[in-house]
């Protein structure tokens, strides 16, 4: 009693793109210089629907480890659905 359980840890195999943000979007506090944007698919490598992505969860793009600031899901023309928009954090 009393101790600490470690974090679970789940691995998902998916996919996407990674840019930076336009320096017009840079405000210092909510997006920072080094921070990414991720475009995720909505689909693992597997053809399983992948679990929306959340604050405090971690992405390895590139050999790098970005902690996930934000995800918000990201659709066409407001009307179909086409995967996550994710702001990282190395």
């Amino acid at each position: 009693g009393g101790g600490e359980s470690a974090p679970t840890v789940t691995e998902y195999a998916g996919s996407g793109i990674r840019t930076r943000y336009d320096l017009k979007d840079v405000d210092g506090t909510l997006v920072q210089a080094s921070d990414v944007k991720f475009i995720v698919s909505p689909v693992m490598q597997d053809g399983q629907g992948l679990p929306e992505p959340r604050t405090g969860d971690t992405i390895v793009f590139g050999g790098t480890t970005y902690n996930i600031v934000s995800c918000h899901p990201w659709q066409y023309d407001g009307d179909v659905f086409v995967g996550f928009t994710v702001q990282g954090r190395a």
